[in-house]
């Protein structure tokens, strides 16, 4: 067969295979096959991110179960902790604790704002409850002392011993009643309401006690008894008080000008408190640097240094008292601190070291310090004796500065920055 004969064959085969894909493909190409190819990558693809999304569930199970034993290990050691830590304080007398579970210290459960809310309701319960005791305590005290009062049996026991019970007087502060010897030299007992606390005390020359009692019939018992025990001895004991505060009285008001002369202010006046008599012994501008203390129960004489802080007991009035005073630091704070700067920088001249390095610079500085009103002045002066600067300490501030030789350009010492001083 002729060549070109078979190839016009093959071309008409070719275009009838062309036709027929098209028409099957034309055919394959309908809405539903689309969506359904559609559907079947859907499904592949969903597969493969479940099967994804499964081994990385498992991963993080993992990582979870795990996580959990932590916390679980975590929560057993906080709970051990609590316990140590209650079994210390039982030993050391303390009262124990309930310490918070973990799971209680949870943030963003609203536990942490119930809890504020019940501490507080508490708090206001509590102090509600603390005020209802000390108003019923207050009411219970002063009525034992009225009841006291209106006793005619009390009344002619004290006509009978030569006293008298005073009126009860109260204020905002306190309730307060004395009972007196007729001639109003001594008193034996006083009674005091402290108001604030709802506490009943007695005092006498020889002790001061908080009292409970059960009702009104016992306290005048109480009272009663009392007297009848101690009245001589709380006599003797005020006069031997009165005795050894009239002395320290009369050497205070006798040594006002040597006082004055050392600046020093004692007043006669003393501090009655909690069976003491103190006198303060104050500076010029008040702050207190000692105190004179008369002990009622003992009958002794004590000192106080408020810059040593020590205490000296049974001190005599004659021969150790002025020489204690004499002894105190009268200075005021400013003062100190221009005396400290002053010990400071005389001590440090001295030393081994500035005063080579002085030689080496061919300088200076003086020993034995000028001084005005204002200043204490160390001057600085070269081999020449010229005057180049110095070093001041301010009277009023205790500031240790520089100044040039007019007293000029005042600067800090401490502040000197010689860096500084080079730039510029």
């Amino acid at each position: 067969m002729p060549k070109s004969k078979k190839s016009s064959e093959k071309k008409s085969k070719s275009k009838v295979i062309n036709k027929l894909i098209k028409k099957d493909i034309k055919h394959l190409l309908t809405k539903a096959n689309i969506f359904g190819f559609i559907v079947i990558v859907f499904i592949v693809m969903s597969f493969w991110q479940t099967g994804r999304a499964l081994q990385q569930s498992y991963v993080l199970e993992k990582r979870d179960s795990s996580l959990i034993k932590e916390i679980g290990q975590m929560s057993q050691a906080y709970n051990s902790i609590g316990a140590d830590m209650n079994e210390v304080r039982s030993y050391l007398g303390m009262q124990t604790k309930t310490y918070k579970n973990i799971d209680d210290l949870k943030s963003g459960d609203g536990s942490g704002s119930t809890n504020e809310v019940s501490s507080a309701l508490y708090k206001y319960v509590e102090f509600l409850s603390d005020k209802e005791k000390i108003n019923k305590n207050i009411t219970n005290y002063k009525l034992y002392l009225n009841e006291l009062a209106k006793s005619a049996t009390f009344r002619t026991f004290l006509a009978g011993n030569k006293l008298y019970l005073s009126a009860i007087n109260e204020n905002t502060n306190n309730i307060r009643a004395e009972i007196k010897t007729a001639d109003n030299k001594y008193y034996i007992l006083v009674f005091y309401v402290d108001k604030e606390k709802g506490e009943f005390f007695w005092k006498s020359a020889l002790s001061k006690d908080k009292m409970t009692f059960k009702n009104h019939q016992e306290f005048g018992t109480k009272v009663t008894a009392f007297i009848k025990n101690n009245q001589v001895k709380i006599i003797q004991q005020i006069e031997k008080i009165s005795k050894l505060k009239k002395s320290l009285d009369t050497f205070i008001k006798s040594n006002q000008k040597t006082f004055s002369g050392l600046k020093m202010i004692i007043s006669n006046k003393a501090e009655d408190r909690d069976l003491k008599y103190t006198y303060y012994i104050k500076n010029t501008t008040g702050a207190v640097i000692g105190k004179i203390i008369l002990n009622q129960k003992n009958v002794t004489i004590s000192v106080f240094d408020g810059n040593s802080a020590k205490t000296r007991q049974n001190i005599k009035i004659e021969t150790e008292l002025m020489p204690f005073i004499k002894s105190l630091n009268a200075k005021t704070f400013i003062e100190t601190r221009v005396s400290d700067a002053r010990k400071k920088i005389d001590t440090y001249i001295k030393g081994v070291q500035i005063k080579a390095l002085l030689k080496q610079s061919g300088l200076k500085i003086s020993e034995k310090p000028r001084e005005d009103s204002k200043r204490i002045y160390y001057d600085l002066k070269d081999a020449k004796e010229k005057h180049i600067s110095s070093i001041v300490i301010e009277k009023t501030t205790g500031v240790i500065n520089i100044v040039q030789p007019n007293g000029t350009n005042s600067e800090n010492l401490l502040f000197f920055d010689s860096r500084l001083k080079k730039k510029l």
